[in-house]
This record gives C-alpha cells, structure tokens and sequence, in this order.
C-alpha cells in the first residue's frame, strides 16, 4: 500500500500491514516517513536469509514493539558475513533517525559494494531467459 502524493519530507499516521515487518514507530502510532519502508526492506532480508521476519512470534503486539525496541536480534545466527549483517542492522534499527533512509544508502553499502547499478538500472539483460518446453 501506499500513500498518493507522498512527498520526502512528509510524514504519515496511518497503520495496516504485518506487525513482523512494521518500524517500531508504526507500531507505537507514532508519525512515520519513508525510513519505515526501509525498515520493511530489512525485514524482507531478514526473512529472506531465515525464512522467518524478524521477531517473528505468536505474542502480542506490545510484546513484539518491545523486542523491536531494543534490537533484539541474533545477527550472527543469520550470517557470519559481517558486511550483511551492518546493512541489516542499518536497516532495521529502531530509531528512524539512525536507520538507512534511502536507496543510496543501501546501493553504497560494503555488502552491495560489488554490484554494477548501472546495468541494473539500465534495465539491461544480463543473461538470456531460456525457456526449457519440457
């Protein structure tokens, strides 16, 4: 979901989505901007690296927010690549003041230090798809 007409410095109050992949300032109703969003994106890895969002439990939401709060994650049960785990802890820092914000941020990040972004953003093939008929 998303807000029409958003701009960098607004703020927005609504909440809807899965408490496991909220910013803890979402969570506390507080206002929130676009570092909520890449809080999100750290969460995605997260799961992508774990099968499982960060903080994933059948608690309640005040317990979760608290857990959210204080950071509390085993990054290295998650990967023992150190640059990964500072750009999921960059990303899913509980103060949006501290937290990557941006996309540039995360593209000059040690971990993504090998990709080329202007054939990804070129949208260039790098490889033929191959379609097997069988």
């Amino acid at each position: 979901m998303s807000k029409c007409d958003f701009e960098e410095d607004d703020f927005a109050a609504s909440v809807c989505g899965s408490a496991e992949y909220m910013a803890p300032e979402i969570l506390e109703n507080k206002d929130y901007n676009f570092s909520a969003d890449f809080y999100s994106i750290g969460a995605l890895l997260y799961e992508l690296l774990t099968g499982y969002p960060p903080h994933y439990n059948q608690e309640e939401n005040e317990q979760k927010l608290q857990q959210i709060k204080k950071m509390d994650l085993r990054l290295d049960k998650v990967t023992d690549d150190l640059l990964l785990r500072q750009l999921l802890i960059n990303l899913l820092h509980p103060d949006p003041e501290k937290r990557i914000s941006n996309f540039q941020e995360i593209k000059n990040s040690a971990w993504l230090g090998g990709v080329d972004w202007k054939v990804i953003e070129s949208k260039h093939e790098i490889m033929p798809l191959v379609l097997d008929p069988n």
